[in-house]
């Protein structure tokens, strides 16, 4: 009885479930991910910067809801301060390339004091600690 209970209920879920909507989705999204088209970043001006963009990304993930507020305050602000991220961070992988504690140690200390000027010291650290993540995950690396 309870078995055959069981069954009717997985079959009942399983029919619930639209497989199809669900692949169309992630393709979709999948899509938006490898053309870098993420909803609330302006990629026309990231073109052939993707790190850059990135970059742009972790302050609205640092900043969360104050992110609107102050990118209509100051949008143009923010594209050129996450350029100055993506040059520092150029500039300390160019410098450090055999030592990967000193890239994170460098920009961590030269963008510091500029990211705590326009964002505030909690905010700095939180970006300054995705920065960190995406120089592991490929800024380093040839």
């Amino acid at each position: 009885m309870f078995s055959a209970l069981l069954q009717e209920a997985i079959e009942q879920a399983d029919a619930m479930f639209d497989y199809h909507a669900q692949f169309k989705l992630f393709s979709e999204l999948e899509a938006q991910v490898e053309s870098r088209e993420v909803p609330g970043i302006p990629t026309e001006a990231f073109a052939g910067h993707p790190h850059a963009q990135a970059y742009y990304g972790t302050f609205k993930l640092a900043l969360g809801d104050d992110f609107a507020a102050l990118e209509a305050e100051q949008g143009d602000a923010l594209i050129d301060e996450a350029y100055a991220i993506d040059d520092a961070v150029n500039r300390a992988v160019a410098e450090n390339s055999l030592n990967p504690a000193a890239i994170e140690q460098d920009v961590c200390q030269n963008l510091l004091p500029r990211l705590f000027q326009r964002i505030g010291l909690d905010a700095a650290k939180r970006v300054l600690d995705d920065v960190v993540q995406i120089i592991r995950s490929g800024v380093a690396r040839p």
